[in-house]
This record gives C-alpha cells, sequence and structure tokens, in this order.
C-alpha cells in the first residue's frame, strides 16, 4: 500500500491519500487528477482501467485504488 501511497503523491502532492477516505466525493481531486492517476497506475501495475471504472467506487480511497488495480491484475 506504501508503493501506491508515493505513486498517488506524485501525481497530487497536496493531497494526504492515507487520510482522505473520499476523494472524489468530496472533490479532493479533480479529472485532471483522475486521468493523471489513472496513467500512472496504468504504467505501474500493465493494467488497463476502462471508462466505466472512473467511479467513487473505485478512485475514492487508496483502500478502493488498490483494490481496483488488485482485481485488474488478478484478471
Amino acid at each position: 500500500m506504501d508503493e501506491l501511497i508515493l505513486l498517488l503523491k506524485k501525481c497530487c502532492p497536496m493531497v494526504d491519500f492515507s487520510k482522505e477516505k473520499n476523494l472524489i466525493t468530496n472533490k479532493t481531486i479533480d479529472s485532471m487528477d483522475i486521468v493523471n492517476i489513472i496513467s500512472a497506475l496504468e504504467e505501474k501495475y500493465n493494467i488497463s482501467i476502462e471508462f466505466d471504472m472512473i467511479s467513487p467506487e473505485n478512485f475514492d480511497s487508496v483502500e478502493s485504488i488498490d483494490a481496483m488495480v488488485q482485481r485488474l491484475q488478478a484478471g
């Protein structure tokens, strides 16, 4: 999880990903942040994130992002 937090911090240095639990819901990150995060995740973890996966369910917290990455890596 620490590796994921470091990756997210590179995309959005002003966000405290270890504490924030409503990244999208509270508008802590915006659409450009999400695009940057998706690009970094796809490159780092060799996954493909489809448009329909961009939702609070998958991007509202580090835990939800990690769970999505795990699901995508599992196939």
